[in-house]
């Protein structure tokens, strides 16, 4: 029977929101300006780089906002309306490395700048006796030619080289960085005929579609069939000066991308690879996010190509991106890399499941049903079903008492006085499990080598688990049967193929292993010492079965297969325990008395455990040998 696993993963959806407000003091008021950009007459908001009252529009934007005709919502708001006028507005445009005080855009001089012939928009949607808004909205077609357009005449403008922007090829077409300001000169207060004060707010679209600086000098290329690493330079010289700040910054989270596919991309602009089908892209990973250049290393996933062909070639080029998403030319990799044009061919490496079935393992997958009539999937609903049989209700709240358990570890301390409480009976026993483990595959018979070692190391990882149980008899002692799940992980590079000439260190593909125990048992814990003497130890005895849940990834995340097998399946075991609680209720009683009186939690205990496992299909020689005594160490609250 075939083990299925669903590890589904949160997806968090990532919404364009319009870009927040940067306030600014004005008397006994506040102004905050808004840009706003989205669809006309919709009210979602198109996606675009945004830094408080600056919005950056890049190349595929800019494209955008022409062909869906998407307009442009300024919004300056005050928390409060005072005796103030609007005096007039503007808007101008001025290239990214200027200051708009540069200008001439005042009352008295419009020479650089043109009235903003716009719908003026009272927003409405806030609180009109608390807000104050005043708004406009252009069309971002509108707001590049009227912006501009005013300033022609003027020699200041024409020293600046504002672009006039037409038409969606002018997007790709003009390598422009300049910012559009919709000015508002405002006059908080006047005396008379005596103005006191003027103050001038804006709210800013840039545009930038000037391509980033390309990578140099790639210096080391390894495909694998998971993956590509490489090394490269990122410099500038005296046409193409190199803002490393601006290129290589947070908002731009991957600045260096990876372009992929099985034909040739010599021959491709950056914008035709962009728009091609079988043309792929994934983000660089930099092996050191903090590292400035001018040197960078990282890798990147080829999760869109199927490269475990023998006959498989692979065709890549990178490209730098900057915050605004625009994308540099591509840089192939030198002959020196590529010699005959004709592609990569991926190395092989070696996943863990790989690396077991060439030394001769025998364990094939699957959920085994070695030892009993029951399947994996039987033997996970009969510890739920163990779970819910504990799961009883005492008092108000008592069904939630292994959750408050977990809350009451880390000191939670009820109000409630239990000086006039007894204390409650007891159902249960919920644990906080934590240990070592690692697991004996290697010392199954007939293995060359030890391939479990090779790939994952000696060290043990740390295995988690939560195990609830129900007293069946609760006299001389507790008698009764629980149920428990957990979760470890093994985590290792992968091998390479001896024959490639490449080391373990010159590539960064990794296999891993996951294991879930699941295990349903006896346990007899004998309280007697604390009940009768006040002597706050209770031993503990345990033995039960178990099924181990486990799966293999290959290099590129998923389950490793070898010649049809996949690597992941189940294997059934048993273990016994004992171990020694030692009762934490001393140290508080006044508390300890208000969890049971509040929460059910009648005693809360810190134990320590030996475990002897033995997980290998009850001896069936086509098994994993999951095996490991071990010590555990935890949390126990008797409920």
């Amino acid at each position: 029977m075939k083990c299925l696993f669903a590890l589904p993963a949160a997806l968090l959806p990532l919404a364009a929101l319009p870009a927040t407000g940067t306030a600014v003091e004005l008397e006994d008021s506040t102004i905050v300006t808004n840009v706003e950009i989205g669809p006309t007459g919709q009210d979602n908001f198109f996606d675009v780089q945004d830094n408080g009252q600056l919005v950056i529009v890049g190349q595929d934007e800019c494209i955008s906002l022409f062909e869906r005709k998407i307009e442009i919502a300024f919004k300056f708001q005050l928390s409060s309306q005072p005796e103030s006028v609007v005096d007039f507005t503007r808007v101008f445009a001025v290239p990214t490395d200027q200051t708009p005080d540069d200008f001439e855009c005042d009352e008295d001089s419009s020479d650089d700048c043109t009235t903003a012939a716009v719908d003026n928009t009272d927003f409405t949607d806030l609180d009109p006796n608390t807000e104050f808004n005043f708004g406009a909205k252009i069309e971002f077609s509108d707001l590049v030619s009227t912006a501009v357009e005013g300033q022609e005449i003027t020699e200041q403008a024409t020293n600046n080289e504002i672009e006039l922007l037409l038409n969606k090829e002018d997007c790709t077409e003009l390598e422009v960085d300049q910012q559009y300001f919709y000015r508002i000169v405002f006059n908080p207060t006047t005396t008379g005929d005596v103005q006191t004060r003027v103050d001038l707010f804006d709210a800013v679209v840039e545009l930038d579609t000037k391509p980033p600086t390309p990578p140099t000098d790639i210096s080391s290329v390894v495909v694998t069939e998971a993956e590509a690493s490489l090394n490269w330079r990122l410099e500038g010289d005296q046409d193409v000066p190199l803002d490393v700040d601006r290129q290589i910054d947070e908002r731009a989270v991957n600045p260096f991308v990876l372009f992929y596919s099985e034909r040739d991309l010599s021959e491709l602009t950056v914008r035709q690879a962009l728009d091609a089908d079988d043309v792929f892209t994934s983000p660089l990973i930099r092996d050191n996010l903090n590292n400035d250049g001018p040197d960078f290393s990282g890798n990147a996933d080829l999760d869109e190509l199927d490269l475990s062909g023998e006959d498989s070639r692979i065709f890549i080029a990178i490209a730098s991106r900057d915050d605004a998403g625009n994308y540099s030319e591509l840089v192939i990799p030198g002959a020196e890399f590529d010699p005959e044009g004709d592609g990569f061919a991926p190395v092989p490496v070696i996943d863990f499941w790989e690396n077991y079935k060439e030394a001769g393992g025998a364990e094939a997958g699957g959920c085994s049903t070695t030892g009993g009539p029951l399947s994996g999937s039987a033997a996970v609903l009969g510890l739920l079903g163990l779970g819910l049989f504990g799961w009883r209700r005492r008092r108000r709240l008592r069904q939630a008492a292994p959750v408050i358990a977990a809350i009451g570890a880390f000191g939670l301390v009820a109000t409630a006085s239990p000086d006039a409480h007894a204390q409650s009976p007891t159902w249960g026993l919920a644990e906080l499990r934590i240990g070592g483990y690692y697991p004996s595959i290697d010392d199954e018979a007939g293995l060359q080598g030890e391939p479990f070692r090779e790939i994952f190391g000696g060290g043990s990882r740390v295995l988690v688990e939560y195990e609830q149980g129900v007293h069946i008899y609760d006299g001389f002692g507790a008698f009764g049967a629980s149920g428990s799940f957990g979760y470890t992980h093994f985590g290792g590079k992968a091998l390479v193929d001896e024959n490639s000439g490449l080391t373990q260190d010159d590539i960064n593909a990794e296999t891993g292993m996951m294991v879930i125990p699941l295990r349903a048992g006896l346990y007899y814990q004998l309280d007697q010492l604390q009940e009768y003497w006040d002597i706050p130890l209770a031993p503990i005895l345990k033995g039960g079965v178990d099924y181990f849940l486990w799966q293999i990834e290959d290099s590129a995340g998923d389950t490793a297969d070898v010649d049809g097998q996949d690597g992941d399946g189940g294997t059934w075991g048993w273990h016994v325990a004992a171990g020694l609680q030692l009762g934490l209720d001393w140290i508080d009683p006044s508390s300890s008395g208000a969890m049971d009186y509040n929460w059910g939690i009648n005693h809360t205990y810190a134990f320590a455990e030996y475990q002897i496992m033995e997980v290998d299909d009850f001896g069936a020689s086509d098994s994993f040998i999951l095996s490991d005594d071990r010590w555990v160490f935890g949390l126990a609250f008797e409920y």
